[in-house]
């Protein structure tokens, strides 16, 4: 039995759920550099993505700020606190206006920009979902690897990335647990098991889940 058919089933369920509760799920991957947050992501064809990197790369500020988030941007820096939250709050409205179960990929990537998200973005009938892509410090050398292969960035980007994420995680997960419900998965769990463990969390939270 091929896992795709299934899970359209299971998503239609959860949706038809949400509607007759009145609520709707935001589901945040949140994982290092290289620990399948996009792989995942394809996992759920039939689910509105909003994917950071997609959303930032298409974004075309007219503005003062133009010349320099171009430059962050191709450093791979954040851009200013106001145009980050201008682009997801524009994409945020655009998902829910196709879905009530959407998807952020890469977003919020900082302590700062997960308090923006449920301070100012997130809607009074949304429930977050993080999904938490653990990897142990002894498979950080495994994972480093991957991005390696990738070959998306230089070493010293790819270092500096997976640096700021380490550093950042212990406080995002804080901020995640007091603002929405956190599903810890491993990184380098079967796709299987991770897509049936975030449905199962889902239609749970379609009946049980409090609203933000």
């Amino acid at each position: 039995m091929k896992i795709i058919p299934v899970l359209g089933i299971f998503l239609a369920l959860i949706k038809l759920l949400l509607k007759l509760n009145g609520k709707k799920i935001a589901l945040v991957f949140y994982g290092g550099p290289g620990s399948g947050k996009g792989y995942l992501g394809e996992r759920f064809p039939q689910v509105t993505k909003i994917v950071a990197s997609e959303e930032i790369r298409g974004y075309n500020p007219r503005s003062t700020y133009s010349k320099r988030a171009k430059t962050l941007m191709e450093e791979g820096k954040f851009l200013p606190k106001g145009i980050i939250k201008n682009i997801f709050k524009k994409a945020l409205v655009k998902g829910f206006e196709k879905d009530n179960y959407i998807i952020l990929d890469g977003f919020p990537r900082s302590p700062g920009q997960a308090r923006d998200f449920f301070r100012d973005l997130v809607p009074k009938d949304l429930i977050v979902l993080i999904v938490h892509l653990r990897v142990g410090d002894e498979e950080s050398a495994t994972l480093d690897k991957r991005v390696k292969n990738r070959g998306r960035d230089d070493a010293a980007k790819q270092a500096e990335r997976f640096q700021h994420f380490r550093s950042t995680e212990r406080e995002m997960l804080k901020i995640f647990q007091k603002e929405g419900e956190v599903l810890k998965i491993s990184a380098f769990a079967p796709a299987q098991k991770k897509v049936a463990a975030i449905v199962a969390a889902a239609i749970f939270l379609s009946f049980f889940g409090q609203k933000h």
